[in-house]
């Protein structure tokens, strides 16, 4: 499980507070990488009434607290029941081991889409 789908989890499970572990600068600064991840999920509106404080003392403005007061949103609860599926992925990202795209006057047709789509229009 990726590590924004463990955060939403434990939301999910009712965690509503997100702190360093000490005060010690190592673990604040160790922080930082699970404030961004709730401050990206609050920006893809997965969370509802977030709000977060951050330190002036230090001058570096870490993060120092997380409060996730009503837990996900009905898309945060929609991106952390959405198993993603690998074997789609891969042939929808086009990673071919061999291109096939023959053109002519610069109008070009994709054979390796071409037999996708006619693989997946049967179907």
């Amino acid at each position: 499980m990726d590590f924004i789908r463990q955060l939403l989890k434990e939301i999910d499970d009712g965690k509503k507070t997100f702190k360093p572990v000490s005060v010690s600068e190592s673990d604040r600064k160790d922080f930082q990488s699970v404030a961004k991840v709730l401050v990206h999920a609050n920006q893809q509106n997965w969370l509802d009434s977030f709000s977060f404080v951050k330190e002036n003392w230090s001058g570096n403005h870490w993060y120092d607290l997380i409060l996730v007061n009503s837990g996900l949103s009905y898309e945060g609860q929609l991106y952390l029941n959405n198993t993603p599926n690998i074997s789609n992925e891969n042939s929808a990202t086009g990673n071919d081991i061999i291109e096939i795209k023959p053109n002519f006057m610069g109008i070009g047709v994709n054979v390796n889409e071409l037999l996708r789509w006619w693989k997946n229009r049967k179907s």
